[in-house]
């Protein structure tokens, strides 16, 4: 089982992929992997009912009288004034429902971001990196003025300078020109 890959209950699964529990039994007897201690791997389960059971539903298509009921809600109207069927509303509908429902295992499995958190996070580095680098000429010219036998005060006006520089050169660069 891959890293990334959960081990889950048949109540977890069916949730993950909005079904009942009882179905998620039958789907076991139809041949959906299940791992030797009860549990099932949610990407594993995921791609097997993908390809056996949503594949099969698409391959054969509305139920029978499904047709004739869909006939009799489409008006000639419909199609000329270029408004969508109902079959296409009901294509666009499970397109919908299938992305929602990779959205829902991606957020289960862990590897989807919130980007909310991402930025917090990148803004909260930045912050203590910034403070660090323009803290350092006070931190270090003290040790280096000792070892070069220079005057500190004046080490640090210039470090301080320097360091000043670089930050609002760093500012200044687009994120695709940092180097």
């Amino acid at each position: 089982m891959a890293k990334s890959d959960k081990a889950v209950s048949k109540t977890q699964l069916a949730r993950a992929l909005k079904l009942t529990k009882g179905r998620v039994s039958q789907l076991l007897h139809e041949g959906l992997p299940e791992l030797g201690d009860g549990r099932i791997s949610l990407q594993a389960a995921r791609r097997w009912y993908q390809k056996h059971i949503r594949a099969s539903a698409t391959k054969r298509g509305p139920k029978p009288g499904l047709k004739r009921k869909c006939a009799e809600r489409e008006s000639p109207s419909t199609e000329s004034k270029g408004l969508p069927t109902l079959r296409e509303l009901q294509r666009a509908r499970e397109a919908v429902r299938l992305r929602r429902e990779e959205l829902l295992l991606g957020k289960l499995e862990g590897s989807l971001l919130d980007t909310e958190q991402v930025r917090a996070s990148v803004d909260a580095r930045f912050q203590q990196d910034s403070s660090a680098i323009l803290n350092w000429p006070s931190r270090i010219s003290a040790e280096l003025s000792a070892a070069l036998d220079i005057e500190e005060s004046l080490l640090y006006t210039e470090l301080n300078s320097a360091v000043r520089r670089f930050m609002t050169e760093r500012a200044k660069a687009g994120i695709g020109e940092v180097a």
